[in-house]
């Protein structure tokens, strides 16, 4: 039975699964293999290590696998391109595929069909696959420009939230908690620490904001739905650009993932409510989306496309001689 190999690299983990076409066989997950955010090195270290976890549980050489297929935010990037095909095909047999994350999303909540992807994790954007197979995608330029409602960008706005109701004469369980977090004692640090911090740092913090929002602290709340406003506008956009301008008939589906999205409820309905608000006849995929679950069905499907072309080229080969 033919084997399959599913990546999911995201900006802060990377999940892997080895699977044949009834069931998973193994499952690992490390740090991020992303070149954009790790070094050469490091990442290839993180990859060998995420096979090897998946060799070790299946007992089965990775030689054997039919196709692998990894989906990364900046994949069609040559210099990425290049790294992800040399590093993997080194170590794992049979065809590979790479596409852009977003792709992966997308089959893992419509296979083939069209919708819209509305994701927030460590960044954001909002993709959506039209009727005749073309993408479109929106956001998630990164964190100093457009990865609204990501863990970085969420954190970020409270903070300034939290500053600016500094300047008006009172504090928040927010920036409290912050405090306590980084371990600093006085604002002059925190502003120190917070200037000098990457962007994982404040990413971090997304836990305490959902916990501080929970507790009805208004600076969290607001930084939350500031940015889930904005990219319900974004969703917007994409569900007209897929499914075209409101009519009687329109039905669009929309699904979340990421994260952000998986373990923050109070996020999650709040992009979830914007989105109804703009887009009135949306309708949601019920469950968070998994985007390895896209990989494995496009690796799982490429074997079967390539396998009924053999069999229709084979069936001509056979019916020429016949006519011969």
């Amino acid at each position: 039975m033919p084997l399959f190999l599913a990546i999911d690299a995201g900006g802060t983990k990377t999940d892997y699964v080895l699977a044949n076409f009834s069931e998973i066989i193994a499952t690992a997950r490390t740090e991020s293999i992303k070149t954009l955010r790790v070094d050469g090195a490091t990442a290839k270290k993180r990859l060998k290590s995420g096979l090897s976890h998946l060799r070790a549980q299946s007992g089965e050489s990775l030689a054997h696998i039919a196709v692998t297929c990894v989906g990364a935010a900046g994949s069609q990037v040559p210099s990425v391109h290049s790294w992800l095909s040399s590093v993997i095909k080194a170590i794992v047999g049979g065809r590979l595929i790479l596409v852009e994350d977003v792709e992966i999303a997308l089959d893992a909540a419509f296979r083939a069909n069209k919708g819209v992807l509305v994701l927030a994790g460590t960044g954001s954007n909002v993709a959506g696959r039209c009727s005749d197979g073309s993408l479109v995608v929106h956001g998630g330029w990164g964190p100093a420009l457009a990865d609204y409602a990501s863990g970085h960008t969420l954190s970020q706005t409270a903070l300034r939230e939290s500053f600016l109701a500094l300047d008006e004469g009172h504090t928040s369980l927010f920036l409290q908690r912050v405090l306590q977090h980084w371990k600093i004692n006085d604002i002059a640090s925190l502003v120190e620490h917070a200037n000098r911090a990457t962007g994982r740092s404040f990413a971090e913090l997304a836990p305490i904001l959902s916990e501080c929002a929970a507790a009805n602290d208004e600076i969290s709340l607001r930084a939350i739905e500031s940015e889930t406003t904005v990219l319900a506008r974004i969703a917007k956009i994409a569900v007209s650009e897929v499914f075209g301008p409101p009519t009687p008939q329109r039905s669009p589906s929309v699904a979340l993932a990421g994260s952000i999205m998986e373990h923050f409820t109070i996020v999650r309905k709040s992009i979830r409510n914007n989105i109804q608000r703009v887009v009135p006849d949306v309708s949601f995929i019920a469950h968070i989306v998994s985007p390895i679950d896209g990989a494995l069905y496009r690796a799982r499907n490429a074997f079967k496309s390539d396998a009924n072309t053999e069999l229709s080229a084979a069936q001509a080969v056979a019916s020429s001689k016949v006519a011969l």
